[in-house]
């Protein structure tokens, strides 16, 4: 098996997914369920009602106990999108978001997805169904960790991208000044229930979704549900904020965790991982928003699986 990314190589060079999984959509039709498809805040209340599977506690880097969640696919998040390796010409192959900074021209996404210096990815936020409503933003800069960047290290799975702001209304607009963007948040996440979105790799599809509760794992922090297959790397594991006036007002939460790191995000459909995020992660956001020493980094190594 691989991880969850897929490699930036010619368009054809690459199909592999994990099995039970597909490509394109992950709907599942669950009912009642598909009726927040557009969240009013990225914890949904109705993703978090009683009726949903009791959260996993599972230690292990399989499944946790059955039956665990399976996510659902809906109309996405302003602030969280697809990551387009060779540009939107080709199938989106891992996930992005926005990261609330002083530039506001910033994306996280997992590091393992990225090689080079960015050239040609291309970022569209709340990407669905063949659709762009904000737009497709241009990669200009890799921002990651040393740790990463001389030995890909798996705890270091992380890395900040910026994006080159847009002419609209006449007049140079940033990525955060059109979807908001979500703050990053290095609190310990262990036990608390968490929301991921992910783009799996495809084209004319939409996002999934999934709330359950984070669980560590070999220095890492773990979450279990069906349905994050390859190209949902870099999905950002959310926390509720508050509601805020203006722009970004339903999107202020906190990202405290992404799926990568430990197997780059997982051998398992059913089972995710973070790197967690710390002091490391924080030194790496404050050199992107300085703009100091953007990196290049080489192609990922296998994923272990």
């Amino acid at each position: 098996m691989t991880g969850r990314h897929t490699m930036v190589r010619p368009r054809r060079a690459r199909r592999a997914r994990r099995p039970g999984s597909r490509r394109g959509r992950l709907i599942v039709l669950v009912g009642a369920a598909l009726a927040f498809a557009m969240p009013a805040h990225p914890m949904d209340p109705a993703l978090m009602s009683s009726s949903e599977p009791a959260p996993t506690t599972a230690t292990a880097p399989s499944p946790g106990p059955s039956p665990a969640p399976t996510a659902i696919g809906f109309g996405g998040l302003p602030a969280v999108g697809a990551l387009f390796l060779n540009g939107t010409g080709g199938d989106h192959g891992c996930t992005a978001s926005v990261v609330r900074s002083p530039t506001g021209d910033l994306v996280l996404t997992a590091a393992h997805c990225l090689i080079g210096n960015g050239a040609g990815v291309q970022f569209a936020p709340m990407y669905h169904d063949g659709v762009s409503p904000y737009g497709v933003w241009d990669v200009q800069q890799i921002y990651a960790d040393p740790g990463w960047v001389l030995d890909q290290d798996p705890r270091h799975d992380y890395a900040f991208v910026r994006v080159a702001p847009q002419v609209r209304a006449g007049r140079l607009t940033n990525v955060q000044d059109v979807v908001g963007g979500n703050r990053l948040e290095t609190a310990d996440v262990v036990g608390e229930r968490v929301q991921v979105v992910g783009y799996s790799v495809g084209v004319d599809d939409d996002p999934v979704t999934c709330v359950n509760q984070a669980y560590a794992y070999q220095g890492y922090v773990g979450f279990d549900c069906h349905g994050y297959a390859d190209g949902t790397s870099g999905a950002p594991w959310l926390l509720p904020g508050p509601v805020v006036s203006g722009i970004g007002a339903d999107h202020d939460a906190a990202v405290v965790g992404l799926i990568g790191g430990l197997n780059q995000g997982g051998c398992e459909e059913a089972s995710s991982y973070s790197a967690r995020f710390g002091a490391d992660i924080l030194r790496v956001y404050q050199r992107a928003v300085n703009g100091v020493g953007p990196d290049t980094l080489r192609p990922a190594g296998g994923s272990g699986c």
